[in-house]
Formats: C-alpha cells, structure tokens, sequence
C-alpha cells in the first residue's frame, strides 16, 4: 500500500485525496500537495528551465525531510551502482586484455557476445536479411 505525502509539509495519507494539487518541482518532477499548501503555493508561474535561463526558487520550493531523505537515499544507491558499474567493466576489459593477449579477436568475441545475447530466431533472422542484403549488393 502507498502512503501519499505534500511536498511542502508533513501531511501524509494512505490514498491520495482528491482535493489534493499536483505540483510540477523543476527538479524533482510531479509531487502533490496537501489543500493547505496548494492554496499558500498559489503565485505567479515561473518560466520554464527550459527556457535558457536557470530556474529560479523560492523557500516555498523546499521539499520535506522525508522527500529529502529518499531522494538522497536514491541518489546514493544510484552512485553505488555506477561505481559497481564501472568495476565490472573494467573486470571485462581484463578478460578481452587476456583474450588478446592468446591471440583472439576481440572485435569478433564482442560480436560473438553480442548475438549469444539474441534469441536464436532472432539472431537466424538477422543473419537472412543480412545475408539477403550482401546478396543484392553483389558482395556474397
């Protein structure tokens, strides 16, 4: 079950109410609003980021502690992921390294990877068309 929380204050609820305003952060992207806080959030729009000027806020802006702390739970799980990411990559590299150094292809190894990836009629058909197409241009 979803609890639903206002980004301005601490007002939290099992459903979403229907008198309760979506909110459009720059930022963060759509969060809602409590009535309360729609009605004090009411103001003149400001002009998109998009539009090549940076976005400007107000302290009304400011998102609750608990948004905070998931967003900054969020980003860090993400960050830990990159760093695992950019391990196993360069784990990878060292394989294709060691397969080079015995005299392998890497560029046909990566391309021996890639279509073991493909399901298998996926992958035959891909080989007629390419088959096909090396036909027509006269190079088969």
């Amino acid at each position: 079950m979803s609890t639903y929380e206002c980004a301005r204050c601490d007002a939290e609820t099992d459903a979403l109410p229907a008198d309760w305003q979506p909110f459009e952060s720059p930022v963060i992207g759509t969060l809602h609003l409590c009535t309360a806080c729609a009605k004090a959030a009411e103001r003149p729009a400001r002009q998109s980021h998009n539009s090549g000027e940076a976005p400007s806020f107000s302290a009304d802006d400011v998102i609750t502690g608990a948004a905070q702390s998931r967003l900054r739970t969020i980003i860090e799980r993400v960050e830990r992921l990159e760093e695992d990411k950019a391990g196993i990559m360069g784990d990878i590299k060292e394989v294709y390294d060691e397969a080079k150094g015995e005299g392998f292809d890497v560029k046909i190894l990566r391309k021996v990877v890639s279509l073991r990836k493909l399901d298998k009629t996926v992958r035959e058909e891909q080989e007629t068309v390419l088959d096909f197409y090396l036909t027509a241009i006269g190079d088969r």
